[in-house]
């Protein structure tokens, strides 16, 4: 199967690092759940680039999101065609009522 490239930019890894010390702090039963559903969606996500749903809502072209169902947050991000890449963007908890700045 093939498998697309992956770029996490910083505005996303500072996103990752906050969610998961919350999940691991807040959530005892599964301190794993964040990291472990991220890490599945993100090869979901190079396998198959445009499966998320496109974001109007950003003001940006190509910008799609992507949620993850378990922990209920929406991964945002691009698939540059010309570097075979995804690009992810950030990540946003689905019930916050409206997603991030980019």
């Amino acid at each position: 199967m093939r498998r697309c490239n992956l770029e996490v930019q910083p505005r996303a890894e500072q996103d990752i690092v906050r969610i998961d010390t919350w999940w691991r702090e807040n959530r005892p039963g599964a301190p794993d759940l964040f990291y472990d559903e991220f890490e599945r969606a993100t090869e979901f996500l190079r396998s198959a680039p445009r499966i998320g749903r496109l974001d109007r809502a950003t003001g940006l072209p190509g910008v799609r999101r992507y949620l993850i169902r378990a922990t209920g947050h929406h991964i945002y991000y691009c698939f540059r065609d010309e570097l075979d890449t995804v690009v992810i963007l950030a990540l946003w908890n689905a019930v916050s009522g409206h997603g991030p700045l980019l």
